[in-house]
């Protein structure tokens, strides 16, 4: 199962992450990828990307030994 995180916990950095977000332009939920640098900060990110939710790409990975 995927854990999301909630916008005020910032991932780590240097790990692929999806996050779902907000498009005001349509009013749509959309999905993309994205790899954060340690030079980011998350809160203007969240705001300026309408960031909803998060979660790592790991988490949707299945586990090694098919768990």
């Amino acid at each position: 199962m995927t854990k999301w995180y909630s916008i005020e916990k910032a991932p780590n950095y240097k790990k692929w992450i999806l996050i779902e977000w907000y498009d005001g332009y349509d009013g749509r939920i959309k999905y993309e990828t994205d790899y954060l640098y340690s030079c980011v900060n998350w809160k203007n990110y969240v705001k300026r990307n309408n960031i909803t939710k998060w979660c790592y790409i790991d988490g949707l990975l299945p586990k090694k030994g098919g768990e």
